[in-house]
C-alpha cells in the first residue's frame, strides 16, 4: 500500500477507480440490491464488500489522504434490467438493457445514493460517479448497454434530483464512452440538452481524433480518462514500454487524468470469467510472493509528476514526450526508444538550452527550475 498510495516513499497514486458492484474482474456478478422488486431499497446492503474491498480503499487513503475516488457501475442490479442478470449479456444482447421504467429508473437512483451515503459511513468519499461503463457493450462479464438518450433521461430526471434530496454533493459524469464501435462520446457532445446535467464527460479506449472532436463540440466541459489498455495478461516488458506513449495520447489533447485500471491481481491474472489483463503488482495465493510488474515502474514513475495541481504545458518534439509545471519547476517526460543512449535539447523560451543524455530503451524524467 505504501508502494502504491505514499507521496513520499511510493507512486502516490492520486486519482483513483472503484467499481459500484461487481466487475469485470469480480468473483462473480453482485450487487447491493439483490431482491427483486425492491424498489425502496429496503434490502440494499454493501455487506459483500466490507471483508475485502472497503479496507483496501481505507488503507489507500490512510496512505494517501489526498487521494480522490470516482466510481462507475458495470451493471445494475440484475432484477432492473430486460435480461434479469448482470452477466451474460453477450448471450441476451438484446436483453442486456436497464428497463425504461420510471419505478425502476426512482429505484436505481436511490441505490446510487444509499451507495455513496454507505460508503461515507465508512470514512469514504466518492468523488465522481459515473453513470455505467462502457455503455455501448453486451459481454460475458457484467455489462449493461445504455444509449445516451436514456442515459440522460435517467440522470436529467430522476438521479440529480434524487441526489439533491438526499444533499449528495457527488459530481455526476456521463460515461463511460469508449468510441470503439460506435460514437456515443459525440452523440454526447454534440446535444446541448445533457450537459446541464453532467459535470463532465469520461472517456477510455478513446483515439485522439474523437477526443478533439469532443473539445471542439464542449471546450468548457472536461474530460477525464478512465481505464487504460488491459492488455492480456502478460505483463511484458514491451507492453509497459508502449505505457507514456498512451499517457501522452490522453494528457497532451486536453484529458485532465490518466487511470491505469488493475493494481494487484493473483497469480493467474483472470477475472471470474477466464478475462486475462496486466496489472501493476500480481500476488501468488499459494507461493506468498509478490511481484511487481513491468507496468509499475512506468506508472509509478509517470505518477510522481502528473499530481493534482501540476499543469499542462506545450511543447515541440517528435519524440513520445509530455511536459508538465507547478511550482516554478517544469518537468519533461520523454521516452527513448532507441537501443543506444541518445542526447536531447531542451529550448525554454527566455532561457538558455539545456542537453540531456537519456539512457537506451527508457522513459525518464528531467526536472527543470525555471
Amino acid at each position: 500500500m505504501n508502494n502504491l498510495f505514499s507521496p513520499t516513499k511510493g507512486a502516490g497514486f492520486s486519482f483513483c477507480r472503484t467499481a459500484v458492484g461487481a466487475s469485470d474482474f469480480g468473483l462473480y456478478a453482485y450487487s447491493y440490491s439483490e431482491v427483486d422488486g425492491d424498489y425502496d431499497m429496503e434490502k440494499f446492503s454493501i455487506k459483500r464488500e466490507e471483508k475485502t474491498v472497503i479496507p483496501y480503499i481505507q488503507k489507500a487513503f490512510k496512505y494517501n489522504p489526498e487521494l480522490y475516488l470516482f466510481a462507475s457501475p458495470w451493471s445494475p442490479p440484475a432484477w432492473m434490467k430486460y435480461s434479469g442478470l448482470m452477466d451474460r449479456g453477450d448471450e441476451f444482447p438484446e436483453k442486456n438493457y436497464l428497463k425504461d421504467d420510471p419505478k425502476i429508473y426512482e429505484a436505481y437512483a436511490l441505490c446510487f445514493s444509499k451507495y455513496i451515503t454507505a460508503y461515507e459511513k465508512e470514512g469514504i468519499k466518492i468523488d465522481r460517479l459515473i453513470i455505467q461503463n462502457e455503455n455501448d457493450i453486451a459481454t460475458k462479464y457484467p455489462s449493461c448497454v445504455m444509449p445516451v438518450e436514456q442515459m440522460g433521461k435517467f440522470v436529467k430526471t430522476y438521479l440529480n434530483p434524487r441526489f439533491k434530496t438526499d444533499d449528495i454533493n457527488t459530481k455526476i459524469w456521463a460515461g463511460t464512452f469508449r468510441t470503439a464501435g460506435q460514437i456515443d462520446a459525440i452523440e454526447f457532445a454534440s446535444n446541448k440538452e445533457y450537459h446541464e446535467s453532467f459535470a463532465g464527460i469520461g472517456i477510455q479506449y478513446t483515439s485522439t481524433k474523437y477526443i478533439q472532436d469532443i473539445k471542439t463540440l464542449l471546450p468548457e466541459m472536461p474530460i477525464m480518462h478512465t481505464e487504460g489498455s488491459c492488455y492480456n495478461g502478460n505483463n511484458t516488458e514491451d507492453q509497459a514500454s508502449k505505457r507514456l506513449g498512451e499517457v501522452a495520447q490522453y494528457i497532451n489533447y486536453g484529458v485532465t487524468n490518466y487511470c491505469y485500471w488493475n493494481m494487484i491481481l493473483n497469480e493467474t491474472t483472470e477475472s471470474g470469467w477466464g478475462w486475462k489483463q496486466n496489472s501493476l503488482i500480481n500476488i501468488d495465493r499459494e507461493n506468498k510472493t509478490v511481484t511487481y510488474n513491468p507496468d509499475y515502474s512506468v506508472i509509478a514513475l509517470i505518477s510522481k509528476c502528473l499530481q493534482s495541481g501540476v499543469v499542462r504545458v506545450a511543447n515541440y518534439s517528435s519524440a513520445i514526450i509530455i511536459s508538465v509545471k507547478k511550482d516554478n519547476k517544469i518537468f519533461v517526460l520523454i521516452q527513448n526508444n532507441k537501443n543506444k543512449a541518445d542526447k536531447y535539447e531542451l529550448d525554454i523560451i527566455n532561457q538558455n538550452s539545456r542537453q540531456v543524455k537519456i539512457p537506451a530503451n527508457s522513459v525518464s524524467i528531467i526536472q527543470l527550475d525555471i
